[in-house]
């Protein structure tokens, strides 16, 4: 594959793996980019930026968890505090 085509490859298989309809539509893409050096660098890319994703993703979700406790306990305090 030449390097001039890598960001087209790049498009393509990335929207291919995004539109996959089932699991084994995404394995056979999975597969053919495992096959090519230049795709195995970009799917590898892709699942390094899964990864990332889903522990960002995870740290949100605690922040959020947490400043929700926090408004919580904030919120009982005031209610202690004014006797309601």
């Amino acid at each position: 594959m030449m390097l001039a085509t890598l960001p087209v490859c790049l498009v393509l298989y990335c929207t291919l793996l995004a539109q996959a309809q089932s699991e084994a539509d995404r394995q056979k893409i999975v597969k053919q980019m495992e096959s090519d050096a230049e795709l195995l660098t970009i799917l590898r890319q892709l699942q390094e930026t899964d990864k990332e994703d889903i522990v960002h993703e995870e740290r949100e979700r605690r922040q959020a968890a947490r400043k929700s406790r926090v408004e919580l306990d904030l919120d009982a305090m005031d209610t202690d505090d004014t006797g309601v």
